[in-house]
């Protein structure tokens, strides 16, 4: 490989490097792109406009206010990892444990599993061998 191949593939690299995506915090303004038509229910009876977000090859959806700012974060991802586990697709009852349950009519049941992330089921049809459906944060 030549002199200039090899600066040329370096450049390309770092380009791609400092694109790197991260997830963004609650409360921060959305700098990236937004659907106009993509929607997310936030809760039991407010929509708000979504997008899509991968990080680290896990694909989340970020939901934002009128302000731009970020209000939710969930993922249906089975790569999903909290402390080294995974949580989509678990027994939400082997989640849940001790820990104390939420039921908000019309959106989830969920529970808190760490580092600000809740492990939410359906609500509808919540029993004990009810699974993960999602993970998400949100203001």
């Amino acid at each position: 490989m030549n002199k200039s191949t090899y600066i040329l593939l370096l450049i390309l690299f770092l380009t791609s490097i400092s694109k790197a995506q991260s997830l963004p915090q609650i409360g921060e303004t959305w700098k990236g792109k937004i659907d106009t038509f993509n929607r997310i229910l936030i809760s039991p009876s407010q929509f708000v406009k979504s997008a899509d977000l991968t990080v680290d090859k896990i694909q989340y959806k970020i939901g934002v206010d009128k302000a731009k700012k970020v209000v939710l974060i969930s993922t249906i991802d089975k790569n999903f990892r909290i402390a080294d586990q995974t949580c989509i697709g678990m027994n939400f009852s082997d989640v849940a444990e001790d820990k104390e349950i939420v039921l908000e009519k019309g959106w989830a049941t969920f529970v808190s599993i760490g580092e600000g992330w809740y492990a939410a089921a359906d609500p509808k049809d919540y029993d004990k061998d009810s699974k993960v459906l999602f993970v998400f944060k949100r203001s």
